[in-house]
């Protein structure tokens, strides 16, 4: 029999290893196994799960996805076997005074996330050229969007 079918023989559906539950300041490094979605029972939505092979115990993990760690997911774009870090920093408040959990989430190797595709190439259009216009009819250019503040640096002690 090979490893295969045994590994098959010991699958149950839908099982998810341990929920990791974290206190502010914990963190959790391990090997990115896979994603997947589940419906919540309670609001009916998918939830994101990432299930990590953690490095400090020999268990898988289930992460639950947040809004934060979500984006911080696509930030980042973690494949299968790389070694990440998520650390849960200290709760904080949105604009409409709802507090919420924070992550930071970092790939051993990587010192930037996955450069964004800007978003009008998503949706398959070129940048607009503007270059045949002459000086004086720039105006009729569209303005350019002020660019977003520096946003700060969420603290990201992990050992990677």
């Amino acid at each position: 029999m090979s490893n295969f079918e045994d590994k098959l023989r010991g699958a149950d559906a839908e099982d998810y290893p341990e929920k990791w539950k974290p206190e502010p300041g914990e963190l959790v490094v391990g090997k990115y196994v896979h994603y997947n979605e589940i419906v919540s029972e309670f609001t009916g939505k998918p939830v994101g799960i990432m299930v990590i092979e953690s490095l400090n115990s020999p268990k898988r993990l289930s992460v639950f996805m947040n809004t934060v760690l979500e984006s911080q997911y696509l930030k980042w774009m973690p494949e299968v076997g790389d070694t990440v870090g998520i650390k849960r920093l200290p709760d904080r408040t949105n604009a409409r005074g709802q507090p919420y959990k924070d992550y930071v989430l970092r790939i051993e190797g990587r010192d930037a996330p996955v450069p964004k595709t800007p978003h009008f190439l998503s949706r398959g259009h070129d940048k607009p050229d503007y270059s045949h216009l002459s000086a004086d009819t720039h105006q009729d250019a569209p303005p350019q969007e002020a660019s977003a503040p520096a946003q700060e640096e969420p603290d990201d002690d992990l050992p990677f």
